[in-house]
């Protein structure tokens, strides 16, 4: 490890104690993405130029939720059910016909206080919010947004859909 990037990681340190405080700024303006924030938030605990701190960020992997929340308000706001392990993940999932057949695609994904909120969205939206913590879980790790589901959660899904209609 160069001396450069042991000193980046002791920032990144620092920066995470800050996050709280970016993602909270980051929802009062939802226009702006949280990456955009963290970077900002990372510039100036660095006390880097914004153009070194893009270098930075561009090679490396942070799993930061880009979605601007009104997007994301509108997306979940648009699809037929939410499912959710209860407080750590959400996928939203929308159902669709093509060539007779009835296909699901996942139309949103979120954690932590993402989930919390697409869960709020749904439930004022009327939309149902299922608890179903092993399909949330692997459906976040395995299906990208905007793919439909594979397979192999066809059963998963058919049961959930069917809880819906008894509600």
């Amino acid at each position: 490890m160069s001396k450069e990037t042991a000193y980046y990681s002791i920032q990144w340190s620092y920066c995470e104690i800050t996050d709280a405080w970016l993602r909270f700024k980051a929802v009062k303006d939802s226009s702006k993405k949280l990456e955009d924030c963290v970077k900002e938030g990372f510039a100036q605990a660095t006390r880097l130029p914004l153009s070194k701190v893009e270098e930075i960020f561009a090679n490396t992997f942070f799993p930061i939720e880009e979605t601007p929340l009104s997007v994301l308000a509108d997306i979940v706001s648009k699809s037929d059910v939410v499912i959710a392990n209860p407080y750590h993940f959400s996928v939203a999932i929308n159902r669709y016909e093509q060539n007779e057949n009835m296909l699901f695609q996942l139309t949103a994904k979120g954690t932590d206080e993402y989930a919390l909120y697409m869960q709020q969205v749904a439930k004022a939206n009327g939309i149902p919010v299922v608890k179903n913590i092993p399909f949330a879980r692997a459906a976040y790790m395995e299906i990208e947004i905007g793919n439909d589901l594979p397979e192999n959660y066809l059963d998963g899904i058919t049961a959930i859909y069917k809880q819906i209609q008894k509600l």
